[in-house]
């Protein structure tokens, strides 16, 4: 379904004049009118390994999802997936190589901390190990453009004001 809003917003995207489209991919105004069906879209997939790994539609689950991925992003479609072991059975490499941001919560060792922020991580000290389990619940390595940085993304305060 991904792959195929992706194609139709291709092919609207097309239809436009070049003055409309001035930095060549969907903006912020173009976005808004309704008429161009071009809202932006987020794909959340959690235990993605369930969908690459499934033995009848596991490969084309792969080559939709890394095609949506590569292209998507210029269109207004943001895929996000999850899974507690990015190993190379529940993501497949294809997929792997186009991510451009990945987060890190407690992970056991330095495997599985380099498995998801890539290999060296852990010895440069981007250490997700570290972390406990409950006085350190939602903090995490953030690897994006520039060098990983920790990221609270929950916080159990004691209080709400």
């Amino acid at each position: 379904m991904l792959r195929a809003e992706l194609d139709r917003r291709s092919a609207e995207f097309k239809k436009l004049p070049k003055e409309a489209k001035p930095e060549g991919k969907l903006t912020r105004a173009m976005a808004e009118k309704r008429g161009l069906r071009l809202r932006p879209l987020v794909c959340v997939v959690d235990e993605a390994q369930n969908c690459f790994m499934h033995p009848k539609y596991g490969a084309q689950a792969a080559e939709d999802a890394a095609y949506v991925i590569r292209l998507g992003r210029a269109y207004g479609i943001i895929v996000i997936l999850a899974t507690q072991r990015p190993d190379r059975e529940s993501l497949p490499p294809a997929i792997r190589g186009i991510v451009t941001a990945r987060f890190c919560l407690k992970v056991p060792g330095y495997d599985s901390n380099d498995m998801i922020l890539g290999t060296g991580s852990y010895k440069a000290g981007y250490n997700s190990a570290i972390f406990r389990a409950k006085t350190d619940a939602g903090l995490g390595w953030l690897k994006g453009d520039g060098d990983p940085q920790v990221i609270r993304t929950y916080y159990r305060g004691s209080s709400c004001l």
